[in-house]
């Protein structure tokens, strides 16, 4: 979690809600979070993949998880409400909402 401390939290709040319910709703398909994140262009910019090892018993991949866009500061409602303004917008207009989120 890029920018997190010992508190991830404190940076990340927002990301973590929304990966610990895409884990907690399916934890034998956690390694298919991704999949399951691709109609949501703005959790799947969130992530990149650094590694994935599918030899053996599983699949295991490595995330990392770039500064979020969104202040975590932002209640979690609000930043959802800003998510859907904000999509399907031109770039200059996505940045805009960005901004404003921050």
């Amino acid at each position: 979690l890029e920018g997190a401390r010992h508190d991830a939290c404190e940076t990340h709040d927002n990301f973590l809600r929304d990966l610990l319910r895409a884990f907690l709703s399916a934890p034998r398909s956690c390694h298919q979070i991704l999949k399951r994140w691709e109609p949501d262009a703005y959790l799947c910019s969130l992530v990149n993949v650094i590694e994935c090892h599918t030899k053996g018993r599983g699949t295991r991949i490595l995330l990392k998880v770039g500064r979020m866009p969104i202040s975590s500061h932002v209640h979690y409602g609000t930043e959802l409400r800003l998510r859907e303004t904000c999509r399907g917008h031109s770039a200059n207009a996505t940045r805009a909402c960005q901004d404003w989120m921050r």
